[in-house]
């Protein structure tokens, strides 16, 4: 409860944020980019059937397809859930949302960075001059693309600050579980960039061989 009480004033700076981008949400429109980032992520969620069926994966041939479509999939498919149950705001305003829930996030990460090396107030201050910049604040409605990958760099860097300050609590571990960490690791690196591979390889074989 102590830890709440603490982090209070961060907490009422980021409602504050949040109710000020749902009241002003519709004034934005969308970017020149902005549907094509979507239309991107329509079609990497088609190329799951194209897969399965002829071993395909539908490339639009623009710049988009060097981005994964991760994140612009998830705000589309959120904003259109979230507009089941509001239908006066558009699509668009949703996703909209989405990206700016993702920015607040960011803010987030920036305080408590700031927070080592600032006193809680200024870092308050430096919080809330990143928020408010207005740069910062449009691109945080129409770019779903710069703005997530800043507020998830920003969150890396402050998860990883924080696993160096656990650094203490493993002095007293066994040197084999540095080792073990260090194999999960690999292992997880393998399964998720090299196995993917491989299966994609030998399922587009077996499909392609079949469709023959």
């Amino acid at each position: 409860m102590q830890n709440y009480s603490r982090q209070l004033p961060l907490y009422l700076l980021l409602i504050f944020a949040f109710l000020l981008g749902v009241f002003t949400l519709t004034d934005f429109g969308e970017s020149w980019d902005e549907w094509q980032f979507y239309k991107y992520a329509d079609r990497a969620l088609e190329s799951y059937a194209t897969w399965l069926q002829r071993g395909e994966v539908k490339i639009t041939g623009n710049t988009f397809d060097n981005y994964g479509p991760a994140f612009v999939i998830a705000a589309q498919e959120i904003a259109r859930f979230l507009h089941l149950f509001n239908s006066n705001w558009l699509v668009s305003d949703l996703r909209h949302l989405v990206v700016f829930m993702g920015y607040l996030g960011g803010a987030a990460a920036f305080y408590t960075l700031a927070l080592r090396w600032m006193n809680k107030t200024a870092a308050l201050g430096a919080c809330l001059l990143f928020i408010s910049q207005p740069l910062l604040w449009g691109h945080a409605f129409i770019s779903p693309k710069d703005i997530p990958f800043m507020s998830f760099f920003l969150i890396s860097v402050a998860l990883g600050m924080r696993m160096v300050d656990t650094k203490p609590m493993l002095e007293g571990s066994p040197p084999g579980s540095l080792l073990w960490t260090i194999g999960l690791w690999i292992l997880s690196l393998i399964f998720l960039f090299v196995t993917p591979y491989l299966l994609d390889n030998s399922l587009a074989a077996v499909i392609r061989g079949a469709s023959v």
